[in-house]
């Protein structure tokens, strides 16, 4: 179960994912060339305090494990958008 954008445009997120603790998470990040994508993370749902975790300046695949229950997403900040189409994937 994971979660897919296709991004052409700044401010573009993914939704909110709620991840549980002790799970291995793949992040796939693709058709970058001149953006930079951002993971981003809080502890609640309606939580105001969003922290980046993770960059990206290239195509990836990577993963990353889930250390404390949050909820992620991601995509591309305001700013962070250059002329690419951006595909990115969260998959548990």
């Amino acid at each position: 179960m994971g979660i897919y954008k296709t991004i052409e445009a700044e401010n573009t997120f993914t939704d909110w994912k709620l991840f549980t603790n002790n799970r291995s998470v793949d992040v796939s990040v693709s058709g970058v060339s001149d953006s930079t994508v951002t993971l981003q993370r809080k502890f609640s749902k309606y939580s105001s305090e969003i922290l980046d975790v993770n960059y990206w300046y290239a195509d990836e695949e990577t993963y990353f494990n889930v250390a404390t229950t949050a909820y992620y997403r991601i995509g591309i900040k305001t700013g962070d958008y250059g002329t690419d189409t951006v595909k990115v994937r969260l998959e548990v």
